[in-house]
């Protein structure tokens, strides 16, 4: 995963907002902590990687690994790392305590759920999330679609998914859906309108998943935000863009956008660099949202293009 950004060392935690995202409670949160502390830890006493790795009795690449979060280190790198710092017993403690929390089992996991592994990040940061935002192009947000749809959308997946996959791929969606609304972030989720044309499944599916939005969209944390067909469009080979906003000042977690195309996903964090400044970043990649969300139809609208959509389906 990409680099999580500059976050102070926390000298203890104090749950904030969601119950997801305490790191004593969500390996996830705690692993992403824990890269983006040892960074700042570095940065903070203007550290060259190459002599921190050194003092760390390990290879500037592993350093690097640590700080991105691709690896998870042991407890003997991170007392290394906090001596070569000078950190404090607290901050020390604190890095230790992070490092036995990233690695045991996630509540996905202890729940008998297995995600692909591009996605485990992200079902583990969901819980976290403060506020989330969704742009999709071709589907439904998985944390939006009822049974009946999905099955009809795996149905029809290419390769062809056997019939165990499919029952994977449902239980990790409702998952998904139970650990969202049972402590709801503020969620705006953004349709291409001819999201709302394309039949999956019968029409009675499409029926009770149109009933299905027009309900949740009751609850005021959650805007569904309809893109018309005839608006500005923003060309790409995006297939969707997920962005998770945190209470930074107190769990160290920087914003994240997860996106996917065509061809593969990747993670972007808030104050990523890019290799090539013509690489997807967070900062352009939110700047795609922001101008998304000024051209998509108010809440009131949305809705009755829902409504209408479920006439067209009910006929």
């Amino acid at each position: 995963m990409s680099d999580f950004g500059d976050s102070g060392a926390l000298n203890g935690y104090v749950p904030f907002g969601r119950s997801g995202a305490n790191p004593e409670q969500n390996p996830t949160v705690a692993a992403v902590v824990l890269s983006a502390t040892l960074r700042s830890m570095r940065l903070s006493r203007k550290a060259k990687q190459t002599a921190a790795a050194e003092g760390g009795k390990m290879s500037p690449s592993k350093l690097c690994k640590l700080e991105r979060g691709t690896e998870l280190p042991g407890q003997r790198d991170v007392e290394l790392l906090a001596d070569f710092y000078d950190a404090s017993s607290t901050e020390k403690a604190w890095l230790v305590l992070l490092t036995k929390l990233a690695r045991q089992p996630p509540a996905w996991m202890r729940a008998g759920i297995s995600p692909p592994p591009f996605m485990s990040h992200l079902v583990g940061l969901e819980p976290a999330a403060e506020e989330l935002c969704t742009y999709e192009v071709l589907l439904l947000s998985g944390l939006l679609q009822t049974e009946s749809y999905m099955r009809a959308v795996m149905v029809r997946s290419e390769p062809p998914l056997d019939r165990d996959e499919v029952e994977e791929r449902v239980r990790l969606r409702l998952y998904r859906q139970a650990q969202l609304f049972a402590d709801l972030p503020h969620c705006v989720f953004l349709l291409d309108e001819n999201i709302l044309h394309r039949r999956i499944g019968t029409r009675d599916t499409m029926v009770d998943q149109m009933d299905h939005l027009a309900k949740v969209a009751e609850d005021t944390r959650i805007q569904i935000r309809i893109l018309p067909m005839d608006g500005d469009q923003i060309l790409s080979n995006l297939v969707s863009l997920t962005r998770l906003q945190f209470g930074r000042t107190v769990t160290g977690l920087p914003s994240v956008i997860y996106m996917e195309t065509h061809e593969s996903s990747k993670y972007f964090a808030k104050g990523d660099k890019p290799e090539k400044k013509s690489d997807p970043s967070y900062e352009r990649l939110n700047t795609t949202l922001t101008k998304l969300l000024g051209t998509a139809a108010d809440r009131d609208v949305s809705l009755e293009m829902v409504r209408q959509a479920r006439q067209r389906f009910s006929r």
